[in-house]
């Protein structure tokens, strides 16, 4: 009767890195301490693999004229490769929120020409705030591509952009007067276009005057040296404040 000799395959467990990989024939050993090809050869072709995955294979021993042929199984394991990522965003003017856009992404540790991206997520600004130099995160992104399978993403790194106050204008009305020697006006109310709903900002301060002292109906009135007040005032440049036309200095007349 034929003998049954003695095979050892030695399995693998590495980190994926787009290569192929085989199982080892570590040992062949007949019963008298033969070894190698006088006992017989083993196939382990069926181990060889590329991508991620734990594989669960079959090797095949082919005994010389004294050896039963016989079979085996290993467990190889190529584990997924962990990388980071990176993306820039853009700069943004004020809008009451803190969003942002993503401009670019990139991926580290990615092998050769692999078909794999970073994709999708939500980029927020640390705040709403007007700010230069504000950190931006990107949360819940993905990998995608061909071989996103053989990567696992560990962190996308935070970037900076700036958020850059928001352009306004003002616009107020005033009071007629009887007249009394001087080009003083009085501001009745004051309001912003160009706010964004919520916000507290107004329109304060200032000195409001007639375009000349003399009577007349529909004098132009321009408020000089206002400014933004309020908790979100810092979001905001104030342009300009609109002229106001048709005020009235009024004869002053006493009986």
């Amino acid at each position: 009767n034929k003998a049954n000799a003695t095979v050892v395959v030695t399995p693998y467990t590495v980190t994926y890195d787009g290569v192929s990989h085989t199982a080892t024939v570590t040992s062949i050993t007949g019963v008298n301490g033969e070894s190698g090809a006088t006992v017989g050869t083993v196939d382990v072709s069926g181990t060889t693999h590329i991508l991620a995955n734990t594989y669960t294979d079959t090797w095949t021993f082919t005994g010389a004229a004294n050896y039963n042929n016989t079979s085996g199984q290993v467990t190889d394991v190529i584990n997924t490769k962990h990388i980071t990522g990176n993306f820039t965003a853009g700069n943004k003017v004020y809008d009451g929120n803190n969003s942002a856009t993503v401009l670019t992404r990139t991926l580290n540790g990615v092998v050769g020409a692999d078909a794999v991206t970073l994709t999708g997520g939500t980029a927020t600004f640390s705040d709403k705030f007007v700010a230069n130099g504000k950190t931006v995160t990107l949360t819940g992104a993905t990998l995608s591509g061909a071989d996103a399978a053989n990567y696992v993403l560990d962190s996308v790194a935070t970037t900076t952009a700036n958020i850059t106050a928001k352009h306004i204008t003002g616009s107020f009305t005033a009071d007629n007067k009887q007249y009394d020697g001087n080009n003083s006006a009085t501001v009745l109310t004051r309001s912003l276009s160009g706010t964004i709903s919520g916000d507290v900002v107004s329109l304060t301060g200032g000195t409001a005057t007639f375009n000349d002292k003399t009577v007349a109906n529909g004098k132009t009135v321009t408020l000089a040296g206002a400014s933004l007040i309020g908790a979100d005032a810092g979001n905001y440049v104030l342009d300009s404040v609109a002229t106001k036309v048709n005020s009235t200095i009024t004869d002053n007349v006493t009986s």
